[in-house]
């Protein structure tokens, strides 16, 4: 079954820098292999302006060039939009999560999204009865 999934922008940044891990292992690789994944099971990858600006300030492409990428290598993609009226970010920056972190969290929420794909699991373990966070190696 298909799911809705949020995608972190440190995914996409590793896919396009071709980045490395500290330990070696290409996290562009399991950035690549995750959008293999998405497209075969039809999901919808869900980014959020948030998201886009972090990507254009680490690799200065535009949102255009992001979405065009995406679209040739075949992922469905939907763009959840920052409304502080409806966001309960407040909840999770009550819990220690950074700012940032605790608005793609209330984005995805928002966006009804099955869990988060990121590299920084840490970062969302405390949200995790609200949102389930996966690295993209292990996303399936």
């Amino acid at each position: 079954m298909a799911k809705r999934v949020y995608l972190d922008s440190n995914v996409f940044i590793s896919l396009n820098l071709q980045e490395i891990g500290g330990d070696f292992s290409g996290l562009f690789i399991q950035a690549q292999l995750f959008f293999n994944q998405a497209r075969k099971n039809n999901d919808v990858v869900v980014v959020s302006k948030l998201a886009l600006g972090e990507i254009q300030k680490k690799t200065s492409l535009s949102e255009e060039d992001i979405f065009s990428y995406l679209s040739e290598i075949g992922v469905s993609v939907e763009l959840v939009v920052f409304d502080r009226d409806n966001l309960e970010f407040n909840r999770f920056m009550k819990m220690g999560i950074h700012t940032a972190d605790a608005l793609h969290i209330a984005l995805a929420i928002k966006a009804k999204c099955d869990c988060i794909v990121t590299f920084n699991i840490k970062d969302f373990e405390k949200a995790g009865k609200y949102l389930r966070a996966v690295a993209p190696a292990e996303f399936t």
